[in-house]
């Protein structure tokens, strides 16, 4: 399994930068609030964390 850090700090680093809060990005992706909490932390990193973590750096183009 892929190791998620680059991607979560990424994710993180966009999210200031632009002033998205987790609760909105977890509304959009249809996800509790908890559960993309622990996505981005890496408390989860399941499949399902990773599909998460690369469908939100694909849409927003996060690089």
């Amino acid at each position: 399994m892929p190791e998620t850090n680059h991607g979560r700090e990424k994710i993180l680093a966009y999210m200031e930068e632009n002033g998205i809060q987790q609760l909105d990005l977890a509304t959009l992706y249809g996800l509790k609030q908890e559960d993309l909490s622990k996505y981005l932390s890496g408390q989860n990193q399941s499949p399902k964390a990773i599909q998460v973590l690369t469908k939100i750096i694909g849409d927003f183009k996060i690089r």
